[in-house]
């Protein structure tokens, strides 16, 4: 939370380029590097989703979406540095009504309401 009490939910901070930049053959030390002085997060949430379901799902896909290899590894890099980093990991594949609740769950006990 930014200290006057105002929250920011974002939809990818330095997260997402850690995972897309190792699965593309990045060094992790370096990546790590440049957003070192980034602020802290206080909460990141990592709703996890199989790729080949995704790839059911979507409307659309970016560059990064439509390459499965390049999917699979980022799905493997969310598992990897989400225990690493202890990211709260949601099963996407669930509805989006469960989905929800899970992701307000955790935003309630973090938040402590």
């Amino acid at each position: 939370m930014v200290e006057n009490g105002t929250i920011v939910v974002m939809n990818r901070y330095w997260q997402s380029n850690l995972i897309y930049g190792a699965a593309n053959g990045i060094d992790t030390n370096w990546l790590l590097s440049l957003d070192k002085n980034l602020p802290e997060e206080d909460l990141v949430i990592v709703i996890l989703v199989n790729p080949g379901i995704s790839t059911k799902r979507a409307e659309t896909q970016d560059t990064f979406e439509s390459d499965p290899q390049l999917a699979a590894k980022a799905y493997r890099n969310y598992l990897k540095f989400a225990k690493q980093f202890r990211w709260k990991v949601i099963d996407g594949s669930k509805n989006k009504e469960q989905v929800h609740q899970e992701v307000m769950k955790i935003t309630r006990k973090k938040l402590k309401v």
